[in-house]
């Protein structure tokens, strides 16, 4: 799905980003004459319509058109041409209530919406020197009216009635509905998903660093790495900060594990609370024996049907954000019972359940069952993600289309190779295979996980944890397992990027 704003705004642009939609901005070159007979609102809507047939109907494409004008005394303000022009009129505007019209158009396939909203501003009593000094900035001269009421809440306003969106032309409430409609593939409850690819709980690897680099390659939700419910429960500094989301990493689920009932109603309630987190994921599909052994969590709760109930039911009677279960199809292949877990786990109230193919017997071993992720999408009514071998865009659309499930989540196919969400989406939605990445492309990604990771830890970890990122990004290259022992024993990041250079870039 493509996204094109018909505007020059990218105040905009930023603002939808912030919503999670990623458009691109394409200048379009339509009339914006206004019609004296029209009404302001017919005729702000007419310019958005014309803007947004300027670019014109794609398919697989929303194009947004976008324009507003300003209204004092029952009348559209012109536009000045001149530095005296503009400065009568913000003059006129000094200490006065006007009237904002914000005119819409969406276009997506054979679909039109055109609408206009409206809005109360009150301007700032405005003193001549005030004026000039704005003048003088350079801003165009035609758009000296917008420019002082626009940015939410410009300069120059006191204050103003309606959602503060609607001034720059970006009537959110009613376009985020018409988007949600076309844009998104799916939803987990009210959480609505870009795409088919979900990022999966990876411990010691999705920090927000490689969760960042996930997204920007197209990664429609993200679960970040698992958090002990005890240790949010003694308020562990390192645990908390893990908690932590950044603007552009929506949407986004946070993972907790833990065996107890009170213990990880505590720690929902937490992420409910204090993380700026969408969805909380409960654990158990854990099979590591620091979790599922010795702290009888993760896929240990899968043999005991009933508290997997009981928790479930307990955590989403707790916190109002969707809750969410990853599971593994059973503990041994003597007790695979992951179409009963599934269908307690929707009794308790769950929103979706994410179905790793293996039992935990299994740990990584073996094959993905998906005849056992094809039976739990059979039974249950909720969303239900595959996860488990899925590391190709081929392999992808055959799962897909064989469990009937709702998305796909990729683990261990994303280590090293974030390319594979953007690779993932294109097949599934053009049955096109992109190529891979250039050794540029690689060079580049690492570079920028290495600065979120020295932002998030600092140079001593970066350097740590990056040395395992590297490897895997190098994997399969020729000659990289030389390049990768010399990474291993450099002492710097400045060392590494030398190596990288000379081996990538040369």
């Amino acid at each position: 799905m493509k996204l094109i704003l018909a505007s020059s705004s990218p105040r905009r642009k930023d603002i939808l980003n912030e919503f999670n939609y990623k458009f691109n901005i394409e200048t379009a070159n339509a009339d914006e004459t206004m019609d004296d007979s029209l009404s302001a609102i017919d005729n702000v809507k007419a310019v958005a319509l014309r803007k947004a047939m300027a670019i014109g109907k794609k398919i697989d494409t929303i194009v947004l058109g976008c324009d507003t004008i300003v209204v004092i005394d029952g009348k559209r303000l012109g536009k000045p041409h001149s530095k005296d022009e503009a400065f009568t009129m913000l003059k006129s505007l000094s200490g006065r209530e006007h009237e904002v019209v914000s005119g819409v158009a969406i276009l997506f396939n054979d679909e039109t919406y055109n609408f206009a909203t409206t809005s109360k501003v009150y301007f700032k009593s405005i003193s001549d020197d005030e004026i000039k000094e704005y003048i003088e900035t350079g801003e165009p001269m035609d758009k000296a009216g917008a420019y002082a009421i626009q940015g939410l809440g410009g300069r120059f306003v006191d204050h103003f009635e309606g959602s503060e969106y609607n001034i720059i032309g970006l009537p959110i409430e009613d376009i985020k509905p018409i988007l949600d409609k076309y844009y998104y593939m799916w939803k987990i409850r009210d959480v609505y998903i870009p795409n088919l690819v979900v990022l999966a709980p990876m411990a010691g690897i999705c920090n927000e660093a490689f969760r960042r680099i996930c997204k920007a390659h197209g990664a429609g939700l993200m679960v970040a790495e698992m958090v002990s419910d005890k240790a949010l429960g003694f308020s562990n500094e390192k645990t908390i900060k893990m908690t932590k989301v950044s603007p552009d990493e929506h949407p986004i689920s946070m993972q907790i594990f833990g065996a107890d009932v009170e213990s990880l109603v505590y720690a929902a309630k937490y992420l409910d609370n204090y993380s700026d987190c969408d969805i909380i994921d409960i654990n158990m599909g854990c099979p590591v024996n620091k979790v599922a052994k010795k702290a009888g969590a993760g896929a240990s709760l899968l043999k005991n049907p009933a508290h997997v109930y009981e928790i479930v039911k307990a955590v989403v009677d707790a916190v109002k954000k969707p809750v969410t279960v990853k599971i593994r199809i059973g503990w041994d292949s003597e007790s695979i019972n992951a179409v009963e877990n599934a269908k307690l786990i929707e009794k308790a109230g769950a929103s979706a359940i994410a179905v790793h193919g293996r039992t935990r017997a299994q740990m990584y071993s073996g094959e993905a069952n998906y005849d056992i992720i094809k039976a739990v999408k059979e039974a249950v009514s909720i969303p239900v993600i595959a996860n488990g071998d899925i590391n190709s865009p081929q392999k992808a659309k055959y799962v897909l289309e064989y469990t009937g499930c709702d998305a796909l989540m990729i683990a261990r196919g994303a280590q090293g190779n974030p390319f594979i969400f953007e690779q993932i989406n294109e097949y599934l939605m053009n049955n096109r295979l992109i190529e891979k990445p250039s050794n540029q492309e690689i060079y580049d990604t690492i570079m920028l996980q290495h600065s979120y990771l020295v932002d998030l830890k600092g140079n001593k970890l970066a350097l740590l944890e990056m040395r395992t990122h590297i490897s895997a990004y190098l994997k399969g290259l020729p000659g990289s397992a030389t390049i990768k022992n010399q990474i291993n024993t450099s002492n710097s990041f400045d060392e590494v990027t030398q190596i990288l250079k000379g081996y990538l870039l040369a």
